[in-house]
């Protein structure tokens, strides 16, 4: 029996800056501290460090499916938050100028496993403050992977 499982199979969370320099080449999200404050499901668990470690999801050796990596993290479409989203806070620990925002997910309907309807973005300068809306993504709902 499959077990259904909806969210964001999430990779890697990258936040690219405003502008590069020799001290900070690439996306400023890799190997920061994030919280994953939806619980994330028994089958592809966070252990604090995947969202950041700057690998994407693969298909291991010896297997077809994507979805058979350790490299995800996933949820379950139960566990939503009581606004019905899964939320994880990304804290890049200093201010930075961001230029663009990416989120990586697997969408592999025939494991049961959906890309999310739509990834929303907000940004504080405290973890608890006021946050502000910096926009929205609606995803196409895939039925196939090509």
């Amino acid at each position: 029996m499959k077990k259904i499982l909806f969210g964001v199979f999430v990779c890697f969370l990258m936040l690219f800056p405003l502008a590069s320099s020799a001290e900070e080449p690439g996306p400023v999200s890799v190997g920061k501290e994030y919280s994953v404050i939806t619980q994330a499901s028994k089958a592809y668990p966070d252990d604090g460090k995947k969202l950041t470690d700057g690998i994407f999801g693969t298909v291991p050796d010896g297997n077809e499916s994507f979805y058979s990596s350790n490299t995800y993290v996933g949820f379950n479409k139960t566990d939503v938050d009581k606004n019905g989203n899964f939320v994880i806070i990304l804290d890049l620990s200093e201010r930075h100028e961001i230029s663009s925002l990416s989120l990586g997910f697997l969408n592999e309907t025939s494991a049961g496993i959906y890309a999310p309807r739509s990834v929303g973005f907000e940004i504080s300068d405290d973890r608890n403050g006021d946050y502000t809306v910096l926009g929205s993504v609606k995803t196409e709902k895939r039925t196939d992977l090509s």
